[in-house]
């Protein structure tokens, strides 16, 4: 589960960028999936639609009342 930190004292993107990785790291490749289809749900949530235009091929990640709507 993804959480808010608020960090008290003013540090560089670096260093919040090596924390990031190390937690990361600290994973299994499954929970690094999941958290990368939690975050792709979030951004498509947050965006309300799809992530991508369709560009002819490849997947395009949409919430399912895009889906739905596409299918009628």
């Amino acid at each position: 589960m993804a959480k808010l930190i608020i960090h008290k004292k003013a540090r560089t993107a670096d260093e919040i960028l090596l924390e990031r990785c190390r937690e990361n790291l600290k994973l299994t490749p499954k929970q690094r999936m999941e958290k990368m289809f939690e975050l792709s749900k979030f951004a498509i949530k947050m965006k309300g639609g799809p992530l991508k235009k369709p560009q002819g091929k490849g997947i395009v990640l949409s919430s399912d009342k895009d889906e739905s709507s596409r299918r009628k």
